[in-house]
């Protein structure tokens, strides 16, 4: 069964950006700047059931910021969309 992800489908494969700046406030009242690259990867993962009632689309995802020159991490989130199949 070919799944209609609607409007997220869209969002599906591999998307990259290498133009972030990072501005945070330090301690000592000055201000710490760091340029990021990030990586978001979003993945169609079929359909779920909620409360018996509902049929949904999921899409996955996982979000990989670091930082440009040391390519050190500075941010890893994943998680998930919905869509309500009609």
């Amino acid at each position: 069964m070919d799944i209609d992800y609607g409007p997220l489908t869209k969002l599906i494969g591999t998307w990259k950006g290498d133009k972030g700046t990072d501005i945070a406030p330090d301690p000592d009242e000055e201000k710490e700047v760091n340029v990021f690259y990030e990586t978001i990867v979003y993945t169609g993962i079929g359909t779920v059931t909620n409360a018996e009632e509902q049929t949904l689309a999921a899409v996955h995802y996982v979000l990989n910021i670091n930082r440009i020159g040391d390519n050190a991490p500075i941010h890893h989130q994943t998680s998930k969309y919905y869509l309500k199949i009609v």
